[in-house]
C-alpha cells in the first residue's frame, strides 16, 4: 500500500520525488537507518527506491480538491495558520473525514485546534489529534 505526499507546489513535488538529502538534512536520521535505506556520495544522501516506491507524489489543492479516504495518518504542518477562521474548520472536517476510526492527525507547533470535538477528534498530545 503507497503512502500519499501531497502538496499544491511541483517543485516541492520534484524535490520529495528525487529523495535527495544533504547532511545538514539526514543528521538526525540514526545510522542504521542510513545504511540501511540511504546509497551517498561526499555531499548528498540519496533515499532508496525501496522506500520511495512506496509513495505516491501528487499534487493536491486543500481547499479546492477532494480529500481521499481511510487514512491512518494525515500531517498538516504549519499550513493553516495561513487561513482565515472559516477556511480553517472546512479543512479540519475535511482532515477528520479523510481518517480511519483511531486515524491521527499532526498540526504545527503553533497551530491549535479550538473544540476538537466538533470535527470528531480528540487532543492526545501537542499537536497530535485522533480520530474518534
Amino acid at each position: 500500500m503507497a503512502s500519499d505526499f501531497t502538496d499544491i507546489d511541483e517543485t516541492i513535488l520534484a524535490r520529495a520525488k528525487l529523495g535527495t538529502f544533504s547532511n545538514v538534512e539526514i543528521k538526525n536520521v540514526d545510522e542504521e537507518n542510513r545504511e540501511k535505506y540511504f546509497t551517498h556520495d561526499e555531499n548528498t544522501y540519496y533515499l532508496s527506491n525501496q522506500i520511495k516506491n512506496k509513495v505516491a507524489f501528487k499534487k493536491h489543492d486543500l481547499i479546492g480538491d477532494r480529500f481521499g479516504k481511510d487514512y491512518n495518518v494525515i500531517v498538516c504542518r504549519n499550513v493553516t495558520i495561513y487561513f482565515k477562521n472559516e477556511v480553517k474548520e472546512e479543512l479540519y472536517q475535511k482532515f477528520s473525514d479523510a481518517l480511519v476510526p483511531g486515524g491521527l492527525f499532526f498540526t504545527g507547533a503553533t497551530e491549535t485546534i479550538y473544540s476538537p470535538e466538533k470535527y470528531g477528534l480528540v487532543k492526545r498530545a501537542s499537536f497530535i489529534y485522533e480520530k474518534l
